[in-house]
């Protein structure tokens, strides 16, 4: 009896040893992995530890422990039900364990096509209607996808010639603004897209566009799309793509000579307008703040200075919810 058991548990060993070896070899995209720039998954390396551990104890003591059983009780069909047995049994902890030694893991459900040509590539994305639509930008078209099944619901081409340069971190009153721009030529078609349906509302020139494009140019909220120049910002109406103000940063005291004043970053959210002004004079950066606007007027309704003491480089507004629900600008 006691022999036995010895064989169920060394089978036990051996099943896990399996099971680890296919988990843990399976989990290691294109069967390569580890370094600074490709690391394994998290619980490849345990898993597969375990595996080999596993492999040496139980393949070793299966075989002793088979010797001794049948020593005792000759036959092949009871020893070897009874290893079959450990293995099977070894199935469902083997699978828990795993999943402990590999952690919270996003599963994919489904996955768009790759991009073609190589020369495309993706500028942003969306997220619409409670979630139900991803609306992805490429270079060269946007398109939505239903985000339960991956189904493309439309697409909408960049205009001849064009390609977007730049889109609105978010979608207000189901409308969302993209630039386009020509090759080596400023960022400055904007277009208002109907997250719905892809249907293009309107499209206007933006003056003074910048020559570069990027996140944190465009951006919407309420019913107002506030845009990017190189020394302005502007607001206009979502539904009608009418300029309803416009403003050029300036300092709050006596303006130094020299200075310029470049905004670079925008983000709108409960009817205000965060603007990241860079200050730069004749030596380089000087100081940045952050200037924050009415979305209907435009009116300056603060301003601070950011500790800062050289150049950004990377930098986005975050907008933290408080306890009370309120959206506090944050720049990083």
């Amino acid at each position: 009896m006691r022999t036995g058991l010895v064989v169920v548990l060394m089978g036990l060993l051996v099943g896990l040893a399996l099971e680890f070896h296919v988990l843990g070899w399976g989990s290691v995209p294109g069967n390569r992995c580890g370094g600074r720039y490709t690391p394994c998954p998290d619980g490849t390396t345990p898993t597969l530890l375990l595996a080999f551990l596993f492999t040496v104890v139980g393949g070793y003591g299966l075989v002793f422990a088979l010797q001794k059983f049948t020593a005792v009780r000759p036959g092949k069909a009871l020893p070897a039900l009874l290893a079959a047995a450990g293995v099977l049994a070894a199935l469902w902890p083997g699978w828990q364990a795993y999943l402990w030694m590999r952690g919270p893991v996003l599963r994919s459900v489904w996955q768009a096509e790759a991009d073609r040509p190589s020369s495309v590539h993706g500028v942003g994305a969306w997220t619409v209607q409670d979630g139900k639509t991803v609306i992805r930008a490429r270079t060269d078209a946007l398109i939505a996808y239903d985000s339960g099944s991956g189904k493309r619901e439309w697409l909408l081409d960049a205009p001849v010639r064009m390609s977007v340069c730049a889109m609105s971190d978010r979608v207000s009153d189901g409308v969302g603004l993209v630039a386009f721009a020509r090759h080596e030529v400023a960022c400055g078609s904007v277009r208002a897209v109907d997250a719905r349906s892809g249907r293009v509302r309107w499209e206007r020139e933006l003056p003074g566009a910048r020559q570069e494009g990027g996140g944190s140019l465009l951006t919407a909220d309420g019913d107002v799309g506030v845009a990017l120049s190189e020394g302005a910002v502007h607001g206009f109406g979502l539904a009608d793509g009418k300029e309803r103000w416009t403003i050029e940063p300036r300092p709050s005291g006596k303006r130094s000579d020299g200075i310029g004043y470049v905004p670079t970053a925008i983000s709108a959210a409960d009817g205000t307008t965060r603007v990241v002004v860079i200050c730069e004079g004749s030596t380089g950066f000087d100081s940045a703040w952050l200037l924050t606007l009415d979305n209907a007027t435009g009116r300056e309704l603060g301003r601070s200075p950011l500790p800062v003491e050289s150049s950004l480089t990377t930098y986005g507004i975050l907008r933290p919810r408080t306890a009370h629900g309120r959206l506090m600008p944050h720049v990083r």
